[in-house]
């Protein structure tokens, strides 16, 4: 990314932002406000000479899963955010044959995920309350609906819902470079800006 033009910060995923007691007193909590804290964009980035910035969420694809598992939440509202004009790139690698792929969040990535899976650990009531706040911002770019399903409670990792895109449906998406290039191509030049407005001294390179 750097070498094409983006400038990019350190993370900021809220495990490296916050001290580690912090980090595992939100990821002990399941309510929507800690679901979210905690699904904030593992980096952001900006074009050095263009008017555009982005959220970028790295995941990857274990060797013999080979589905991706995205958190419900934080995709939900990348979504949501997209209405708006902003921009969200997946930048996914697969560990086992090394590829990769980027997914720009639209509403019509919603039509590739197979389900949300819910953990079994989320009971009935929490379910239909997930079900309710989520699927109204789903369900437009679904034709043939979203379904959510019950899954065992995972062994590892932070054991939010998330949304299953299988193996089969990732090659149908670009590399992330290609994502981020897209973007750069149609993001505005810095045309008003001024030194007074850019603190970080980039404008002078």
């Amino acid at each position: 990314m750097r070498a094409a033009g983006w400038v990019v910060p350190p993370s900021v995923t809220y495990h490296d932002v916050f001290t580690p007691h912090i980090a595992r007193g939100f990821g002990a909590r399941f309510d929507a406000t800690s679901l979210s804290i905690r699904g904030q964009a593992d980096r952001v980035a900006f074009l050095a000479k263009s008017e555009q910035s982005v959220r970028v969420e790295i995941k990857t694809v274990g060797p013999r899963h080979k589905n991706l598992a995205v958190e419900l939440v934080p995709f939900v509202e990348h979504l949501q955010r997209a209405a708006m004009g902003c921009e969200c790139v997946y930048a996914v690698r697969h560990v086992g044959d090394g590829k990769e792929y980027g997914i720009r969040v639209r509403g019509a990535v919603v039509a590739r995920a197979a389900a949300v899976m819910v953990p079994a650990r989320w009971s009935d009531r929490e379910m239909s309350q997930l079900i309710e706040h989520t699927g109204p911002v789903l369900e437009p770019h679904a034709p043939d609906g979203v379904k959510f399903v019950r899954v065992p409670d995972p062994l590892r990792g932070s054991g939010d819902p998330y949304l299953l895109f299988p193996a089969d449906c990732l090659d149908d998406f670009d590399g992330w470079r290609t994502a981020f290039m897209d973007i750069s191509q149609t993001a505005k030049g810095l045309t008003n800006a001024t030194n007074s407005h850019d603190k970080t001294g980039l404008l002078d390179q």
